[in-house]
């Protein structure tokens, strides 16, 4: 644990470093801390000037430069990861209880596997303290129903030579604050861990409040009901 969580930390501070230059310029990654071939697509991201001139958060575009803290191993590759708004336009900061649509644009080398469809991992860590927040794949079954109709969900039946996988939350439940997002493309197993390609805490993205600020990492999903119990009146 406590080298996973130095290796985090390592990859952290590049991110912050890279992030920290960028301001006015093209960001980019450096490529140290990465692995696979030299001739694969490589990634650079590139932050927008607001009216105030500060710099927002960046858009994801296929350039030659990987990010920090990434695995490559196929034959399934990333091309993009797309972050929308509620409005379905590109973005980093998300209003909690809003809607958050994440994009995973990816494409085939070689022959598929054969049994195998591939399927996405989102991991949110919080800056602030690095608690995994919340994470969703759709290669597990997170009910024991879904177990019996698991080969059923049909984004588990397809596959395609270039391909998109989607995420749609909707409400958003992660409370105010500073995200790290990492993206991993895997097969559709139940309790599969090896990764296609993997990117490790390589986007950030912001939740703003939307009315009080919940201290908590999250806010449920929750019915309220008020009414009188046994022999109460109204007042």
């Amino acid at each position: 644990i406590d080298v996973v969580r130095a290796y985090e930390y390592d990859v952290h501070e590049r991110i912050l470093v890279h992030e920290g230059g960028a301001r006015g310029s093209d960001t980019t990654v450096s490529a140290s801390a990465t692995q696979g071939s030299e001739d694969q697509p490589q990634y650079k991201e590139t932050p927008k000037i607001d009216d105030d001139n500060k710099t927002v958060a960046p858009s994801v575009s296929l350039v030659k430069e990987k990010p920090a803290g990434s695995f490559r191993r196929g034959p399934y590759f990333i091309d993009k990861i797309e972050l929308l708004d509620e409005n379905e336009q590109p973005s980093r900061r998300f209003r909690f209880w809003s809607k958050m649509i994440l994009r995973v644009y990816y494409h085939l080398e070689g022959p598929p596997p054969e049994h195998d469809t591939p399927g996405v991992a989102f991991g949110f860590r919080r800056e602030s303290d690095f608690v995994l927040a919340t994470g969703m794949n759709t290669n597990n079954p997170h009910s024991d129903e879904e177990m019996k109709t698991y080969q059923d969900a049909e984004y588990r039946q397809v596959k395609f030579s270039k391909g998109l996988i989607e995420a749609r939350i909707d409400p958003l439940q992660l409370c105010p604050g500073t995200y790290l997002l990492s993206v991993g493309l895997l097969a559709n197993r139940s309790g599969e861990a090896s990764f296609y390609e993997y990117r490790h805490l390589g986007i950030k993205l912001i939740v703003e409040r939307s009315g009080f600020a919940e201290p908590s990492v999250y806010y449920p999903m929750v019915t309220w009901r008020h009414e009188s119990a046994e022999g109460g009146k109204p007042l």
